[in-house]
């Protein structure tokens, strides 16, 4: 074994083009957590970035921390928060405690972001109530669980689309979208998409955005659609195909939509459906 492959590599010594062109690339990763509370389990979705190389030294803080920024800002910040919940063997129907658990625990979150208090994994982790139940099934992933409840408490509306404003006059994304993997089997083409539209229909009725009394802090549960997992291969495997959704006309107020009729057909286009959801 050669001595160079001990020796790091002389970062500081490539031309600050480089180094500057490095730190836009640096690697970008959605993970996939899996938890549960009481039997009802869900795959949180996570953004991941080495913001750690800020911590590096000085020198690469200076350079980078703009940069880093604005990536922290495309990537995870600006992405709606995502959950896959993962349906029991021949239920049909959506769960609910781990959906409300998120609806009570971020807008709680939001108010620690802004007042300004720590965001350290271990700070975010001390402020998650301890008897939610809400566990991971791997251990070593725990802090995946503080690092989503941060990052949905983070989220914003990307440009332009800022239909709502919070009261510092920012652009807080309230909306949790939630993909339903449905574990279970269906007669035909039609009672699979029967249950789709009635899922849909649960969501708003459910998770309606009516009044909003509280807002910003109110969170809203969106409907992504509904994929089919059959009861002998796994979730990995089903995510080959693309979640369906079945709307019927109304918006999420429950307000009739001019010119919309009931629509079945993919809830997103496959590009973002790998690109946006799935593990990389």
């Amino acid at each position: 074994m050669s001595s160079d492959q001990h020796n790091p590599f002389p970062f500081m010594n490539l031309p600050v083009e480089l180094r500057l062109m490095i730190y836009e690339r640096l690697p970008r990763q959605i993970k996939h957590t899996v938890v549960s509370i009481d039997g009802e389990v869900a795959v949180l979705v996570t953004r991941h970035l080495p913001t750690a190389i800020l911590r590096t030294s000085k020198q690469i803080n200076l350079e980078a921390h703009a940069i880093v920024n604005e990536l922290v800002r495309h990537f995870v910040e600006e992405s709606p928060t995502k959950l896959i919940e993962l349906g029991k063997a021949g239920t049909k129907m959506r769960q609910r405690k781990v959906l409300d658990y998120l609806m009570s625990q971020i807008p709680r979150e939001r108010v620690a972001v802004e007042d300004d208090e720590k965001s350290d994994i271990q700070a975010i982790s001390q402020r998650l109530p301890k008897s939610s139940g809400l566990r991971p099934a791997d251990p070593a992933k725990a802090s995946n669980i503080a690092r989503f409840f941060h990052q949905a408490a983070r989220a914003r509306y990307c440009p332009g689309d800022d239909r709502f404003h919070d009261a510092a006059g920012g652009l807080w994304n309230n909306t949790v979208i939630t993909v339903f993997a449905a574990r279970t089997s269906y007669k035909n083409e039609e009672e699979f998409q029967c249950f789709a539209e009635i899922n849909h229909r649960h969501i708003r009725h459910i998770y309606h955005h009516r009044g909003m009394p509280h807002f910003p802090h109110d969170i809203w549960i969106r409907d992504g659609g509904i994929l089919q997992v059959e009861e002998y291969i796994s979730f990995e495997r089903a995510t080959d195909r693309v979640p369906m959704l079945c709307q019927d006309g109304y918006d999420d107020w429950g307000n009739r939509k001019e010119g919309v009729g009931d629509l079945w057909g993919p809830a997103m286009r496959r590009e973002d459906w790998d690109g946006e959801w799935l593990p990389s």
